[in-house]
């Protein structure tokens, strides 16, 4: 049972660590070490145009004032990347990205339907590795 028992320590003291890591890391230092780690599963791309008018539908907001929001949409292709300070995609063909700005705001409703569940992307990688 103490073997148990320290085993259920260790895990909680490392999900608190992670947790501390978690809220004091920007997204952006978060995603640019996750690039660094492993370089070729994700890509950092800066893009910024201001004729592009940004939107999101899944958008998930802090309780604090004012609310630290940001847009869990994935998406497939660098279409949607043009409204981001910046873009995580994954180097597959179509690449999927993500936009992990923080703002002080959520974003419109996309007009298109251009994000894609996580359950859909998994659906999709199971597919391609049976083949």
């Amino acid at each position: 049972m103490a073997v148990k028992l320290g085993m259920v320590m260790k895990l909680a003291v490392l999900a608190l660590l992670l947790a501390a890591v978690y809220a004091t890391a920007t997204s952006v230092d978060l995603f640019d070490l996750l690039a660094s780690n492993n370089p070729k599963a994700f890509q950092l791309v800066k893009y910024k145009r201001p004729d592009t008018k940004p939107c999101c539908n899944k958008c998930i907001c802090t309780k604090s004032n004012p609310p630290q929001c940001t847009c869990r949409d994935v998406f497939i292709g660098l279409e949607r990347c043009e409204g981001c300070d910046f873009c995580i995609c994954t180097k597959s063909m179509p690449p999927q990205c993500r936009c992990p700005d923080v703002r002080d705001y959520c974003l419109p409703k996309c007009k298109t339907t251009t994000t894609v569940s996580a359950e859909a992307i998994v659906a999709a990688a199971e597919i391609a590795s049976s083949n």
